[in-house]
């Protein structure tokens, strides 16, 4: 990840955002980062390090809200999952499985595939809270066939790209508990 690469950049922009004098425009001028096509990938990785890290422990809505702008770019997919893995191994697990929460109800699709990513990544690294978090992705598909299909299908990439099989299984286990006649639609 880029705030790997260039720690001393990492370094200076998070004391920068946190800075009690300077600290909100460095913020705003995140936000503002966050939200630009065109910004260098290396930048990018940088203040997505630090959105997950240092201002993610002081501020975790604004770097919600900075990573959340982030998804919109595909190349960075990996890096805010990175992020929002490491906020929610810290203190704020609550906050990030609140926010993936809302991003799956979103009609963006980036946002929706990465908090069902980000959250079964989740479900692996904190097992003490697997259970709750694979309810919640069931729920948020509704009862939907087109929504529990989209969600099984993720769930399948995310297991072929490396996910764990037994939150995988887990997963489709709490999907064939749903209505027969849902399931009979989702695979048809």
């Amino acid at each position: 990840m880029g705030g790997e690469r260039f720690p001393l950049a990492r370094g200076l922009l998070a004391a920068a955002a946190l800075d009690p004098v300077i600290g909100t425009d460095i913020r705003r001028l995140i936000k503002d980062w966050s939200r630009r096509r065109d910004l260098s990938t290396s930048l990018s990785e940088v203040v997505i390090a630090v959105c997950g890290g240092e201002l993610g422990s002081r501020f975790p809505h604004i770097a919600l809200t900075r990573l959340g702008s982030f998804v919109k770019r595909p190349e960075l997919t990996d890096q805010v999952a990175a992020a929002l893995s490491t906020m929610a191994g810290e203190s704020q697990f609550a906050q990030v499985v609140t926010r993936l929460a809302r991003w799956l109800r979103e009609t963006d699709t980036a946002r929706r595939a990465l908090a069902v990513r980000a959250l079964l990544d989740e479900a692996t690294a904190q097992p003490q809270h697997r259970e709750t978090l694979l309810n919640l992705l069931v729920q948020a598909a509704g009862g939907r066939p087109t929504e529990l299909g989209a969600l099984d299908l993720a769930a399948f990439e995310w297991r072929r790209d490396g996910g764990s099989h037994d939150v995988h299984d887990q997963l489709q286990a709490k999907l064939d508990g749903v209505d027969p006649l849902l399931r009979s639609a989702i695979s048809s």
